[in-house]
């Protein structure tokens, strides 16, 4: 298994904070469970922004190290904690804020998020006897994060999937739990279809395309719309059904039939809003569908 790959973002204010955590952190890296990356690891000559942006685009476990110092750099707050949620949001990466001292950081963009320490509590707050005790629970946490990373040398093959996302296989973490209820629903006597619903930017589409192509079935997507029969008849032709009606009801019987008498190919309807009994899907697919609600792996 390759290391899960560790970024740290912080204020050179902090730097003693950080020379601490790698301490703590540095039994997991000699294991061969990690490796990490901060900007005082640039070596002279490399463009330090291109690098930095590199490191931060292939790490896995994203630490936040924040503070007041933290949210004063408006390099972290417009390019690497943006990043870094953008990406988190997305499902490739997962983000954790490790709270230094004391601050706002629950009236930022941060404060959806699971922290470290336990509770959040500031590795500098007297809740700790030192810091040591406090950077052993933060450590203690990134363990467990990286013991339920799923394995990165575990084949993913996107071949099954039409027009689903492009980055298969690639920095997907933390998100068993969404896949495993995927397929607990995909179990159950009568389902035909599965609809994942979210909120906007958690990464429902790119969890449906990870769980489809690990299991190997046929997908093909449609964008969630108010017209169910322009949404369905959208599908026939990488259904392989006839086109060439102009009649869209049509169209969308077929495609309904397809999915309703097939028991390996799997419809992901994706889109913003909850799709109940009462919708057009619901009506169209009643007693075939599951629905799984999805959400952010840390927040």
């Amino acid at each position: 298994m390759s290391p899960i790959k560790l970024f740290y973002s912080f204020a050179e204010e902090d730097e003693r904070f950080v020379k601490r955590l790698r301490a703590h952190l540095k039994l997991f890296q000699t294991q061969g469970l990690i490796e990490g990356w901060n900007f005082r690891q640039l070596s002279p000559g490399v463009e330090w922004d291109a690098e930095t942006r590199r490191q931060l685009e292939e790490a896995d476990l994203i630490l936040l190290l924040v503070s007041a110092n933290f949210f004063n750099s408006s390099y972290i707050e417009t390019v690497e904690m943006k990043r870094a949620l953008e990406r988190h949001e997305s499902g490739d990466a997962v983000v954790v804020p490790v709270i230094l001292s004391h601050c706002q950081w629950k009236k930022s963009r941060l404060g959806d998020l699971q922290a470290l320490p336990e509770s959040g509590n500031p590795i500098s707050s007297r809740r700790w006897t030192n810091w040591d005790e406090a950077f052993d629970n933060v450590a203690a946490g990134v363990a467990d994060m990286v013991e339920r990373f799923p394995k990165r040398d575990a084949p993913i093959s996107s071949e099954a999937t039409s027009g689903a996302p492009s980055t298969l296989g690639t920095g997907f973490y933390g998100r068993e739990a969404d896949l495993e209820r995927i397929g607990e629903a995909f179990a159950e006597d009568g389902c035909r279809a599965v609809v994942v619903h979210g909120r906007p930017g958690v990464g429902k589409s790119r969890i449906a395309a990870e769980y489809s192509a690990a299991c190997g079935r046929p997908t093909y997507w449609a964008t969630a719309g108010t017209d169910l029969e322009l949404t369905l008849s959208g599908m026939a032709s990488v259904l392989g059904l006839d086109t060439t009606s102009d009649n869209s009801a049509e169209v969308a019987l077929q495609v309904k039939n397809r999915l309703n008498n097939s028991t390996d190919e799997t419809l992901i309807h994706r889109g913003r809003q909850r799709v109940g009994p009462g919708t057009l899907l619901g009506r169209c697919l009643r007693a075939t569908y599951k629905e799984v609600s999805v959400h952010h792996p840390c927040g």
